[in-house]
């Protein structure tokens, strides 16, 4: 929804003089003027009174995706030096057992050239791991 340009407002005051009448027009501007004042009010002291905790939520996310950020720079910045310096290999977390220790991997082993597979080479899709 866009915004009232200045049509919609002349509108509006040609209206509101047929239905109000010239000597009613100005009491019922100056009564919409203090709703206006009233709500941004009340607007204003309750952003106030909330901001603080919204702040709060957000400081450790903030803190978080900004972590996240330094650390995938820093990953593509070493990748690409082991790139530049003839390296061919990557990290990964984890090996069969799950212990959780790093493996290296060759170019070749992370299959970056294979096509996705197709629907047909997929296995089926099985509920109760979700």
């Amino acid at each position: 929804m866009g915004s009232i340009g200045a049509p919609e407002i002349l509108v509006i005051l040609v209206l509101a003089l047929l239905v109000l009448g010239p000597e009613r027009l100005p009491q019922a501007a100056r009564t919409a003027g203090k709703w206006m004042a009233e709500l941004r009010r009340i607007t204003s002291s309750l952003q106030a009174e909330v901001q603080p905790f919204v702040d709060q939520v957000m400081t450790p996310i903030n803190n978080t995706a900004a972590a996240a950020g330094e650390a995938y720079t820093a990953t593509t910045a070493t990748v690409a030096a082991d790139n530049g310096q003839g390296g061919t290999s990557a990290t990964a977390l984890g090996d069969e057992e799950g212990s959780g220790s790093v493996v290296e991997l060759t170019v070749d082993e992370l299959k970056f050239n294979e096509p996705a597979p197709t629907v047909e080479e997929r296995p089926p899709f099985d509920p109760s791991l979700n």
